[in-house]
């Protein structure tokens, strides 16, 4: 069964939304690239739902569902959360529901894609192209709010690499969520080693899934080389020609 979920968002160009208010998308790349980030500020603008498998599980387990419950002992224990308990998440979220989405944090190996595509055709899937020293600089620098409703991403540090010049996101008041107010704080497994083993693991697991979709003709390469505000016309563009 083939499920769609509904759009969400401010309008941006009637035009633009009337063609891709139902594009069914995922961005693929490494942790630290910016998928989330980009995620918030691009679906507003096209009226798609941001769909983050990391944002439903703790959402779930806030919700203190059986499901929920069972999430936090396995993620209180160290452990992952079991791929069918993650698409069983994704399966109730979507179920019911119609429109567009993109999908952040999922699927994240060759297993999971099969069992996405069981459950939704994608239309397109965005690969985020960024240098690894980049992505290393970025995330030391990531704050977030601590306030899990909202959810909002910043990033403190101007980062210089060749050509590439990325200023700051940063929030109006050093520490304080532009959105709500609230502190922002810095994820206590945002530091250099952990980032080299998630790329590590993006390397091993992740990757293998730009041939996988680039063999279905639905990828297409996002090369990231400035900040959001720079970059994020191009992003749209690559999803306007899209469907």
């Amino acid at each position: 069964m083939l499920l769609r979920v509904p759009w969400l968002g401010v309008r941006r160009g009637a035009a633009l939304l009337s063609t891709q208010s139902r594009l069914r998308c995922a961005f693929l790349g490494p942790p630290g690239a910016g998928k989330g980030t980009y995620a918030q500020r691009v679906c507003p603008d096209l009226g798609l739902a941001h769909v983050s498998t990391g944002d439903l599980v703790r959402a779930e387990i806030n919700e203190g569902s059986a499901l929920g419950k069972e999430m936090a002992e396995l993620t209180a224990a160290g452990q992952l959360v079991p791929d069918d308990r993650v698409l069983a998440l994704l399966s109730k979220h979507l179920t019911g529901m119609s429109g567009g989405f993109v999908l952040d944090g999922y699927p994240r190996n060759i297993a999971q894609a099969k069992s996405l595509a069981e459950l939704v055709n994608l239309d397109l899937v965005v690969h985020f192209d960024i240098p690894q020293e980049i992505i290393v600089e970025k995330t030391i620098a990531r704050r977030v709010c601590s306030n899990s409703s909202c959810g909002a991403n910043y990033n403190i540090a101007h980062i210089k690499y060749g050509d590439i010049d990325m200023p700051p996101l940063a929030p109006k008041i050093d520490g304080v969520c532009d959105k709500c107010g609230s502190d922002l704080i810095q994820r206590p497994d945002d530091t250099e080693a952990v980032v080299l083993d998630r790329l590590r693991i993006y390397a091993d697991e992740t990757a293998p899934l730009i041939d996988f979709y680039h063999q279905q003709g639905i990828l297409k390469h996002f090369l990231i080389r400035g900040s959001v505000n720079m970059m994020l016309p191009e992003l749209e563009a690559i999803m306007a020609h899209t469907k």
